[in-house]
């Protein structure tokens, strides 16, 4: 049937389709969701017509999309008339935007800590030697722990391994009371304090794991690494054949190493998980760790040194 002068005026749905770049099915599709209304439809044939003109919407439907807005919350601004609701709604999905740009980053760094962790497994350092390291600044979040002797109590005949994995699961816990990026749940380690080197019942101060700005509103809580010299040791097991801690003994060789060579301890020595993975491809209880010590040349007492003990 040949289109009356009027109907010349407007663009049939394959001419606007094609005007778009979109197809016809699409143009059927956002008169079914109240999007997009044909300017006239002829009632003997139902063949619609559009004008040109709206190729505006269609544009404003695509740029929407793109961003993420929903057809529901599209429909609503057309429907407001108004172009503050359409400010509100990019104000909102700007703000998304940034939680899913946080949390993108947040998963490109957990990416690039577990290759960190092949490339240590892989890398093999030398075990059981202590070096002297210069360590520039980092962060870490603690998390506080109780006494060795309360653990004990509820987690009776446990060996220093299984021990040491129940902390580990504290920590995993009080990440996601907190709310904060599950993320950061990666090579857990911990500080002891340094006035207990010596005792044979060594514990922990805290458990902590390493964090930085990229982690947001949790970073406000870290606290920063001992900076400076360190003596380092790298160990490739945590704990000896029956599951017993070996800290102690490790850092006290650390503490005959620094006064032989004339170095005193200037912050809580650490302990920081580098791989865990031996234990998950290998079937054993193998990590790979260092054991940290800060420390500084010792002062002549009339430099303000200290009295040594």
């Amino acid at each position: 049937m040949p289109r009356t002068s009027e109907q010349r005026r407007y663009l049939t749905c394959g001419q606007m389709a094609r005007a778009n770049s979109i197809t016809e099915k699409t143009l059927r599709f956002y008169q079914k969701k109240g999007l997009l209304e044909p300017e006239l439809v002829d009632e003997e044939t139902g063949f619609r017509y559009y004008d040109i003109l709206q190729s505006t919407t269609l544009d404003l439907i695509t740029q929407l999309r793109t961003i993420g807005l929903s057809l529901d919350e599209i429909k609503e601004i057309e429907g407001a008339g108004d172009i503050g609701i359409l400010r509100d709604h990019l104000l909102g999905q700007m703000a998304h935007l940034a939680e899913q740009r946080q949390a993108l980053d947040l998963s490109e760094r957990l990416v690039k800590d577990l290759l960190a962790d092949c490339d240590a497994y892989y890398e093999t350092p030398i075990y059981d030697q202590i070096i002297m390291e210069q360590r520039g600044p980092r962060y870490r979040l603690e998390f506080p722990l109780p006494p060795m002797e309360e653990l004990a109590r509820h987690y009776e005949h446990l060996s220093g391994s299984d021990l040491w994995e129940w902390v580990v699961r504290h920590v995993k816990q009080t990440i996601i009371e907190r709310d904060w990026p599950l993320s950061l749940f990666h090579d857990v380690g911990y500080v002891a304090p340094r006035d207990a080197m010596d005792d044979d019942d060594l514990w922990a101060r805290c458990a902590f794991v390493e964090v930085d700005e990229s982690y947001g509103e949790c970073f406000h809580a870290a606290v920063p690494f001992p900076e400076g010299l360190h003596l380092v040791m790298y160990v490739n097991h945590g704990f000896g054949d029956e599951g017993e801690t070996l800290d102690q003994d490790r850092f006290q060789r650390m503490l005959d190493y620094a006064e032989a060579k004339n170095l005193e301890v200037v912050a809580d020595p650490y302990c920081e998980s580098l791989c865990r993975f031996g234990r998950l491809f290998n079937q054993t209880s193998e990590t790979i760790s260092a054991y940290c010590v800060p420390v500084r040349k010792k002062l002549p007492l009339e430099q303000g040194g200290h009295q040594e003990r």
